[in-house]
């Protein structure tokens, strides 16, 4: 039978350890208040020096925060954030296809005949980096099992399906503070700062076939711009 090595670390550092794991599992949740010292003491059968050695490790970490009167908190973690580039329609596509949509809500509003779309927005770690509501012209609309299981983005689905093709889009771009509701989604505070936007996608007609409004916390999402300044046209 194998034995497992002995951890030759401080009790501390072990203690330290177990408990960054169960923070990371999603234990203890964002902004939640952390086992205080004596809590720890009495969970882990350990002394209040280590136990406070032990917190004050995770809070070098930046996994928790100190609050005075109320002990420690959980710190929510960064997610990685996503760059999106912005020169092209191909590019703001892209960003459907790295990032995952799990679908929340979808219905018909009849009164304007568009399907609606409520989701979370994903990268690749899991980490949400988006609340996203988008709306679907009700003749190009997926089917909710073809929705459950599409890799790519909802607009390409609906040019390669009713061969419609995207001719213009326009994106407004604003800032915004999170309600309550919206950033427990990311496990963040009541009226964290937010970019908003908004996309609407018209064909050559200038039917709108889909708009999506997206937000995104603070540190979860950049824009990058690529712009070359035009040469000057020599006069006639």
């Amino acid at each position: 039978m194998k034995t497992q090595a002995p951890d030759h670390k401080p009790l501390y550092r072990q203690i330290s350890d177990r408990l960054r794991a169960r923070i990371l599992s999603g234990e203890w949740p964002a902004d939640s208040i952390f086992p205080t010292e004596l809590d720890l003491c009495v969970q882990e059968s350990i002394s209040r020096h280590t136990a406070r050695e032990a917190l004050r490790l995770l809070v070098e970490e930046g996994l928790l925060v100190r609050r005075r009167g109320a002990g420690s908190q959980v710190r929510p973690r960064p997610a990685t954030p996503f760059i999106q580039p912005l020169d092209s329609i191909g590019a703001i596509l892209q960003y459907a296809r790295d990032v995952r949509l799990d679908v929340e809500r979808y219905e018909l509003e009849s009164k304007n005949n568009f399907w609606t779309l409520d989701g979370l927005r994903r990268n690749e770690t899991g980490d949400v980096i988006a609340l996203t509501t988008i709306t679907v012209l009700a003749r190009l609309a997926p089917p909710r099992d073809v929705l459950e299981i599409l890799s790519g983005a909802i607009l390409e689905w609906i040019e390669d399906t009713h061969a419609v093709r995207v001719h213009r889009v326009q994106q407004t771009l604003d800032a915004v503070r999170l309600s309550a509701a919206q950033a427990a989604n990311f496990g963040l505070p009541p009226d964290t700062a937010a970019l908003r936007t908004v996309r609407v996608y018209q064909d050559q007609i200038g039917e709108e076939l889909l708009r999506s409004v997206s937000l995104h916390p603070e540190g979860r999402f950049s824009y990058t711009f690529d712009l070359t300044r035009e040469k000057p046209q020599s006069a006639p």
